[in-house]
């Protein structure tokens, strides 16, 4: 595979984050990429002299529940900053696999993916197995993970990972220094965190933390034990063992400006469990597709994950019955009560949404309109005055999807919600008459050409090539922008009114894809040019057109 084909994976498969609606694309982004290289070329002879010769840019911003009570901000990139950074990282993405390899404790090891650009070489679902393999004959674990990991990652600490601190800063032309450039301007220059989404940070997140584990093991010796993403559960022959384990994990993070995450490090002797109690008792309680009463099985599975959700509250108990229920073969007479139980359960975790959405495909469950639009309700009103994004995000696309209108009392809270995602999504309600009395004044002050590189370009460009928001004095800013005028007039659009299908899989940190690259199709071996190459002398490709990064 050659890079300009990694490249364009990551423009169509690694743009959005997961947990986002089906209409979201980036797949058109793969029609313009050739002439974005020709918009790109004359740029070179500054970008030769100078990294940081781009236009500089914010990223969009969503808000997604973490767990019960905790947030986090996923990022959608600026597409300009995006086809940067994923040209540099596919250029030098043999190299960055070898660096990567060096890891003798990481399940996260990213390889070409199927469904994402990249993956996780092992499901999250094997860790407990791996775990179990890895710790033979060791008597102690030390679980810590990294505090606020990608929020926290010094884009300077990527150089510093892959080439070491002193040949980073003597040699800007390392590829490292590259990525660091371009994920900064990316994000306004700002040097603290990477954005939470993209497949390229993802690669970025595990580059800084195989060099972690890299410099743990010069210190304590062979490794025994897991890392996925930043969660560490390391084994150990004795206590003092796992104490010089930890000192040397708190060592190896401050070298990179990264702080272990005190709340959630222990040492304790092992056997441990592989899995909280919660799933393990849940998992036990089936539900008999040939018992007689099997209603009482149901209520007894949803009675006892309510009582555990209040007792684990930072755990998603109830969305982990909710993909039980997926598994179960329910008797249609008993799945009004089932979908009532769950509906009553997304209103104190909505991520359930997206499992009954999946539910409904299926005919056998027939989705009861009026419950389903007082949960919706509900859930726009919580979370919409919370500025939720992504919790209201999905409950319009509920709406949607199973032909719910909206009145004005919910419109009123929805027109004052800052999201991007949320507004191109009640402004596509809007515009099909499935919500009454939406105010777009608010969203409408980002229709500029200065908000094409804020935190609101999608709004911008997107509102402006649907039609849905009008343009200051009527007049179309996007194609008095080169670059998003180039977008124009390849026709490409990130959001795609047409979409149906939904895709309840969350994202690597909660449950990866079922492929673990046994299936792959194409080389994982992708041509790499030396680390100090000039990025502008590379070959001409498919369309004769040279790189210009």
């Amino acid at each position: 595979m050659k890079a300009r084909e990694l490249t364009t994976r990551f423009l169509t498969r690694g743009f959005f984050p997961d947990h986002l609606t089906p209409p979201f694309t980036s797949e058109h982004l793969s029609n313009a990429y050739p002439a974005i290289l020709q918009y790109l070329r004359p740029l070179r002879a500054t970008a030769r002299k100078k990294l940081g010769s781009y236009a500089r840019a914010k990223t969009v911003r969503h808000s997604v529940p973490k767990r019960r009570l905790s947030r986090r901000f996923l990022s959608v990139p600026n597409p300009l900053h995006h086809v940067l950074v994923s040209r540099t990282i596919a250029r030098h993405w043999s190299n960055l696999q070898k660096f990567c390899d060096q890891s003798k404790i990481s399940l996260s090891r990213p390889i070409l993916g199927v469904e994402r650009a990249i993956e996780p070489e092992t499901p999250k679902r094997f860790e407990p197995r791996e775990r179990a393999l890895r710790s033979i004959g060791k008597r102690f674990l030390l679980k810590a993970d990294l505090a606020r990991f990608y929020p926290s990652v010094y884009t300077h600490s990527i150089p510093w990972a892959l080439h070491g601190k002193d040949a980073a800063r003597k040699d800007n032309g390392l590829y490292g220094n590259r990525i660091d450039e371009r994920v900064r301007e990316s994000q306004d220059k700002q040097t603290g965190g990477i954005p939470i989404g993209p497949d390229t940070s993802y690669l970025i997140a595990e580059v800084v933390a195989t060099a972690i584990d890299v410099a743990i093991e010069k210190r304590v010796g062979d490794l025994h034990g897991t890392r996925y993403i930043d969660d560490y559960h390391l084994y150990f022959d004795s206590y003092n063992d796992a104490e010089a384990g930890l000192a040397a994990l708190h060592e190896a993070a401050a070298s990179l400006e990264l702080e272990v995450n005190d709340l959630k490090t222990e040492i304790v002797p092992t056997p441990e469990a592989l899995e909280p109690d919660w799933k393990t008792e849940l998992r036990a309680r089936t539900v008999d597709s040939t018992s007689t009463d099997q209603q009482s099985q149901i209520l007894d599975l949803f009675s006892r994950a309510a009582a555990l959700a209040n007792q684990y509250p930072h755990d998603n108990v109830l969305t982990f019955v909710a993909k039980m229920i997926e598994g179960l073969d329910v008797a249609q007479k008993h799945w009004p009560l089932c979908e009532s139980l769950l509906l009553r359960s997304a209103i104190a975790e909505p991520k359930i949404l997206r499992v009954v959405l999946d539910l409904y495909v299926d005919p056998h469950f027939t989705p009861n309109s009026e419950r389903v639009e007082q949960t919706v309700r509900a859930i726009c009103i919580e979370h919409g005055r919370l500025q939720h994004g992504n919790e209201v995000l999905w409950a319009l696309w509920a709406a949607r999807t199973l032909d719910i209108h909206l009145d004005a009392d919910i419109a009123e809270i929805i027109s004052a919600i800052d999201d991007d995602l949320v507004a191109l999504t009640a402004l596509h309600l809007d515009d099909e008459n499935r919500i009454t009395g939406l105010n777009k004044a608010f969203w409408q002050q980002s229709m500029s050409k200065e908000n094409l590189y804020s935190h609101h370009w999608l709004l911008a460009y997107e509102a402006s090539v649907k039609g849905w928001l009008t343009p200051p004095r009527g007049r179309d800013f996007t194609i008095a922008d080169d670059f998003f005028k180039l977008l124009r007039a390849h026709d490409v659009s990130f959001y795609d009114v047409t979409a149906t299908d939904v895709d309840s899989e969350s994202d690597y940190e909660d449950s990866a894809s079922d492929n673990n690259g046994d299936e792959l199709e194409f080389d994982n071996t992708i041509p790499d040019s030396d680390d100090n190459a000039d990025e502008d002398e590379i070959e001409i490709e498919d369309a004769e057109l040279q790189d210009p990064f």
